[in-house]
């Protein structure tokens, strides 16, 4: 079995085990905390209610291949992991923890090894000093800690001053990074002042309002005619010449460009294009774009998109228009109730 596999398996069986036999006791009160990091666990208790050797024998006699061993506080302090936490009279203050017998030998800095394996471990040293919630004081003293380490091993102070300068730097802006992430933004058209109470809801969200105004002297100059924004993305029919039905398709760039791709399939005998199958199959004609191609909804590529192709297949399909060789959506009621149904005069009617 795969390391990756052994470890997920572990660690799914782990939680099983805290749903099983924690939860009920987190949910009573009588297990105040409980987090886990791999094979440590660190439980504060209600001492009134509760005890350890209750919470102990109750795992070790459930899961009998299991061995669980505890260690309590000894002068309101306890080690879990590399933090000695202490409690006080209403708050719990952290520091470093190192075991007795550690030397805080590191690699020498005359020592003929790569620059970033002498500073692995003072990088390690300050990260870990600079992120981790212990307090002033623990900082300080750490930081004494990694000076007199990296002085018995020969390396320049000004290095470590710089390594440290600059882990702050990135720390700071990946806490930047996190904060913008949380911000979401969302583009309305502006319409009328109106539009402002709407985006009055969400001043106290960290949604970001942006408008984007229609009045502009691009949308004053253009030609809105139907024909004329076949550069423009979005849902199109193609009309076949002799039967009139259409393919509803769509497409995230400009549709005349999709049509030449239609046109090219029919000339290959491609099966990826259903107008093409409708095309060859009852030997019909095709006609040039600005007589059977239409812009019906110009949009952007995406879910938005597939759903304004939904709605107008349907459409084309109710009244008969729709080549048979396009697949239908389910039908949606929503739709339905979305607009009125076209007439078979505003289909046909391209102009």
């Amino acid at each position: 079995m795969g390391s990756p596999l052994s470890s997920i398996m572990t660690e799914t069986y782990l939680q099983y085990f805290e749903e099983l036999l924690v939860k009920h006791w987190l949910e009573s009160k009588e297990i105040i905390f409980y987090r886990r990091y791999v094979d440590d666990i660190f439980i504060i208790f209600d001492q009134r209610r509760i005890n350890i050797d209750r919470i102990n024998n109750h795992l070790n006699k459930t899961i009998t291949h299991l061995d669980f061993t505890y260690t309590i506080e000894e002068n309101n302090t306890i080690t879990y992991l590399d933090l000695n936490i202490q409690r006080d009279v209403q708050d719990l203050s952290l520091s470093i923890h190192r075991k007795p017998k550690q030397t805080d030998t590191t690699i020498h800095y005359t020592s003929n090894h790569p620059a970033q394996h002498k500073m692995a471990a003072y990088k390690t040293y300050i990260y870990r000093m600079l992120t981790l919630p212990i307090t002033k004081q623990a900082q300080h003293k750490e930081w004494d800690i990694i000076f007199s380490t990296a002085l018995n091993s020969g390396y320049p102070l000004s290095l470590i001053h710089r390594t440290r300068n600059k882990i702050v730097q990135k720390i700071t802006m990946q806490q930047h990074k996190t904060q913008t992430q949380h911000k979401i933004w969302s583009t309305l058209t502006y319409f009328s002042p109106l539009i402002d109470k709407v985006t009055n809801l969400f001043k106290r969200t960290n949604i970001s309002i942006v408008f984007r105004p229609t009045n502009t002297i691009l949308h004053r100059l253009q030609c809105h005619h139907p024909n004329n924004r076949l550069h423009d993305s979005g849902i199109y029919p193609i009309q076949c010449n002799n039967c009139k039905r259409s393919y509803v398709g769509q497409y995230g760039r400009s549709i005349s460009v999709r049509y030449r791709e239609h046109i090219r399939c029919i000339r290959t005998n491609s099966p990826y294009s259903a107008y093409a199958q409708h095309i060859l199959n009852h030997q019909h004609e095709y006609g040039p774009p600005e007589q059977t191609l239409h812009l019906l909804k110009s949009c952007t590529k995406g879910s938005i998109m597939n759903q304004w192709k939904n709605f107008h297949i349907l459409q084309w399909h109710d009244l008969n228009q729709l080549v048979q060789e396009q697949q239908v959506p389910d039908h949606n009621p929503l739709f339905r109730l979305s607009t009125p149904q076209p007439s078979h005069r505003d289909i046909n009617t391209y102009t």
